[in-house]
């Protein structure tokens, strides 16, 4: 659990979008409060990034179907997938 938590520290100090992909790699296994911890800090931090990617397509979590759902529910925005 510390190398993912590690990892989920490491991508959000990397300002691309794609970078909540490895966020999101980290959700899909098991985790406890400090990867969750990270986890939601690392979405906050990368929304500005991510979130614009997402919503013009550009953004493809594959097959990562857990890590999407954590990242949307971790983003704290109503109406995500509104647009």
């Amino acid at each position: 659990p510390q190398v993912r938590m590690e990892a989920v520290l490491a991508c959000a100090a990397i300002p691309e979008a794609r970078s909540v992909l490895v966020a999101a790699a980290a959700a899909e296994s098991p985790r406890d409060g400090w990867i969750d911890y990270a986890f939601s800090q690392a979405v906050h931090h990368l929304k500005g990034r991510w979130l614009p990617a997402f919503r013009r397509g550009e953004l493809d979590f594959g097959a990562q179907r857990k890590g999407l759902g954590a990242v949307l529910g971790a983003s704290g925005s109503e109406g995500v997938l509104d647009e």
